[in-house]
């Protein structure tokens, strides 16, 4: 879940699901797991 709202100023195309850098990514399966909000991290995978 993207938390925060756009703003224009902080635009980033970069950014994975999310427009500005001032956004952040919850993750919604760990956040009700924990009973507190967890941000999402990509899991990069070594091959």
């Amino acid at each position: 879940m993207v938390d925060g709202p756009y703003v224009e100023a902080k635009r980033n195309i970069m950014l994975l699901f999310r427009g500005s850098e001032n956004q952040r990514l919850i993750d919604m399966n760990k956040t009700r797991e924990k009973g507190e909000i967890v941000l999402w991290e990509r899991e990069i995978s070594r091959g």
